[in-house]
């Protein structure tokens, strides 16, 4: 019965401490307005949300087919954002990496991924196998294209 108690009571403080909920864009600062417009143009029908925890501000949009999720801070800074790629704008050193050691996987999904002044890439892969079984990768990348991490 304390386990019982004692996990509801973590559920319900990790539940309240981090609390994000959709906002009207008359409810965003100007200064995070003016972030995405200016470094997304293109940005029509932006989807915000407002994270009473840290205080900060999701915009979540599409470009052409591609999506964005950025978290602002009320002063309209960059704190995180994942923003998907064409493989084409991925560096020529994650392309030939990819290419040398997964010939055989296709490319899924490409993302920059900003946390604060870090940028590093994600590209994530998929190989279906002759027993039609598909094998998933995802391996991230610092910005000078050396290998960070596999999954």
């Amino acid at each position: 019965m304390r386990t019982f108690v004692l996990m509801t009571l973590i559920a319900f403080f990790t539940a309240s401490v981090s609390f994000a909920e959709d906002i009207k864009e008359s409810q965003v600062p100007s200064a995070v307005k003016n972030y995405v417009k200016a470094n997304h143009p293109k940005a029509a029908a932006v989807d915000w949300e407002f994270d009473r925890g840290d205080a900060t501000y999701e915009a979540e949009f599409e470009v052409e087919g591609l999506e964005y999720d950025l978290v602002l801070s009320p002063s309209g800074e960059l704190l995180y954002g994942e923003m998907d790629v064409l493989l084409v704008d991925v560096p020529a050193l994650i392309k030939e990496y990819i290419s040398a050691h997964y010939p055989d996987y296709t490319v899924n999904k490409a993302q920059i991924i900003q946390n604060g002044n870090s940028t590093k890439y994600e590209v994530a892969m998929s190989e279906t196998g002759v027993n039609g079984r598909t094998k998933y990768k995802t391996i991230y990348f610092d910005q000078n294209g050396n290998v960070i991490k596999k999954k």
